[in-house]
């Protein structure tokens, strides 16, 4: 629905900053639980801070639906705030929560008929294949090196996409100031020959005026002077 009733431009402004935050939030929490001393806690969280983290991933939903750019990363801070210290299961819950989703947005988009079917199609597959691959795949690695794998992917997504995001803008901005420096310099050629057209009538018109007042000047001499 918010894809269908706004523009993307702020979303597209704000993305690169949204997954720097999400990779920053991932990688400092392990000092941040050493710091606040969460791991000597044995208990679960606190009500404040499972609503915190609803609304967190009521947000990341939102966005991933719409966007959906970094939504794993965000969802992965997002669940190392609750305590979660196993990053497979972390990573389980991040794919479960992404299908979730992912497949509302899909029956929206199917609903209103603006599924392009065919790109969708081979999408789909590749999706299947490349998730149930990398679920084994990051089965085979330690924790420490998938929390590094998705840092350095973070990161990886953020530059990227400012890369993107600066050279773009500042290339169409370099465009638009060259067109408009040529347009400003066919106006002034164009207002300039306006100009000397206008003058040169003008004197036409006064020189016309002058021998007609002449004329008229002349004649009704002579009738005075008509006996």
């Amino acid at each position: 629905v918010l894809i269908k009733a706004t523009p993307s431009e702020v979303f597209r402004l704000i993305v690169p900053y949204l997954i720097l935050f999400a990779t920053m939030l991932f990688m400092l929490q392990e000092p941040i639980s050493h710091a606040l001393q969460l791991r000597e806690i044995t208990g679960p969280p606190s009500r404040g801070l499972v609503s915190a983290v609803f609304l967190f991933q009521l947000a990341i939903s939102v966005y991933g639906a719409y966007f959906g750019a970094g939504i794993g990363i965000l969802m992965l801070s997002a669940l190392s705030l609750l305590r979660i210290g196993d990053i497979h299961l972390m990573n389980a819950l991040k794919t479960l929560f992404a299908a979730c989703i992912n497949g509302m947005a899909a029956i929206f988009f199917i609903v209103t008929s603006q599924v392009d079917w065919p790109r969708a199609l081979v999408m789909l597959v590749g999706s299947l294949v490349g998730g149930y691959g990398g679920a084994s795949f990051a089965r085979r690695l330690g924790q420490r090196t998938v929390r590094w794998i998705v840092i350095s992917i973070g990161f990886a997504i953020t530059a990227v996409m400012l890369y993107r995001q600066f050279w773009s803008d500042s290339a169409t901005l370099k465009r638009l100031e060259l067109k408009y420096t040529a347009l400003q310099a066919r106006q002034e050629v164009e207002a300039e020959r306006l100009k000397a057209t206008y003058e040169r009538i003008a004197r036409e018109s006064e020189l016309s005026g002058q021998a007609l007042a002449d004329k008229l000047n002349e004649t009704a001499r002579k009738l005075r002077h008509k006996p």
